[in-house]
């Protein structure tokens, strides 16, 4: 595996780490701790599974844009399809975030994402996002 860059900045820097995989798509980690700042009632909320996902993807479309001749600029989530979170998320769990790019179009890619405790999965989307590149 690849290591991947990661994206955002501290507070919003919440990968612990992204790895490109032999079939390009993305493994990412993360530990939930106490001090994160979306948990409500010792669990993640929603919205943070969301962000968690979005970041997954974010670092794949940087190596990506690493190994072409393009420079990425900016992306931004521009759509949400399919999101279902199948079981909750707590302190102290390892989420591993997995995204693979269906396909991109014109400044558009799109991806499948997967959010998973121990191989069970607990979220699952598809996201599209708008990229600019230099």
């Amino acid at each position: 595996m690849t290591p991947v860059l990661l994206p955002h900045a501290a507070p919003m820097h919440w990968l612990d780490r992204a790895y490109l995989n032999p079939d390009n798509s993305v493994t990412a980690q993360r530990l939930i701790t106490p001090d994160h700042p979306f948990l409500e009632n010792n669990q993640l909320l929603p919205c943070a599974l969301i962000e968690l996902l979005a970041q997954a993807a974010a670092a794949g479309v940087i190596l990506a844009s690493r190994s072409s001749a393009k420079k990425l600029k900016s992306g931004v989530l521009a759509a949400i399809q399919e999101f279902q979170i199948l079981a909750p998320v707590h302190i102290h769990d390892l989420l591993t975030l997995t995204a693979c790019q269906e396909k991109s179009f014109g400044p558009f890619s799109a991806a499948t994402l997967r959010a998973s405790l121990q191989n069970r999965a607990i979220a699952t989307a598809r996201m599209t996002f708008h990229l600019q590149f230099e």
